[in-house]
């Protein structure tokens, strides 16, 4: 169907769909455009549905959690705010610190490149500290890549925002194991 939303956990692949296609590699086809103006982010997605009144979050059980959270540039060139952050905190008990860094340095797959390695390291450097500095078992972070950089670079387990969710809803227990 035509109306079927198209949501992903990728925000690098999302981005593609909605803007990167059309707008950078210059795709010019009105099966793009049908697609695009019907995908979202996970969050974005979630957040939207929740707005709506179409999902009930109120059964959610307390996670009386801190979290440090990075919105990898991926997501933040989509201009739709921080609806992880939104979806996050809807969770009682969980306060999120964003980190305000642009970027944690493997920009796509630059920073898996040897010869790029220090300079990704350096430009990651203040997201691998926020994360150190404010987690209480574990971060978060919206992007597959992005989530590898900062778990090996910080030695802290990052994870999606929907292992939260997932938590928060009693379908999962092992958040911070």
């Amino acid at each position: 169907g035509k109306n079927i939303p198209v949501v992903s956990s990728s925000g690098s692949c999302i981005g593609m769909i909605k803007h990167e296609a059309h707008e950078i590699m210059g795709v010019d086809d009105p099966r793009l455009h049908d697609v695009s103006v019907r995908s979202f982010d996970f969050c974005e997605f979630l957040m939207e549905e929740y707005r709506n009144g179409e999902i009930d979050l109120s059964e959610l059980k307390p996670l009386d959690l801190t979290v440090p959270y990075h919105q990898p540039c991926q997501v933040k060139s989509q201009g739709m705010g921080f609806p992880a952050v939104q979806l996050m905190e809807l969770i009682p008990g969980v306060k999120v610190l964003e980190s305000n860094e642009p970027c944690c340095g493997i920009a796509g797959t630059y920073g898996l490149k040897a010869e790029r390695y220090d300079v990704s390291q350096k430009i990651g450097a203040k997201v691998f500290e926020h994360m150190r500095e404010y987690n209480e078992g574990v971060g978060v972070c919206d992007t597959e890549t992005c989530r590898w950089q900062i778990t090996k670079s910080s030695g802290v387990k990052i994870v999606h925002p929907v292992w939260l969710l997932h938590q928060a809803l009693g379908l999962s227990d092992n958040l911070l194991d």
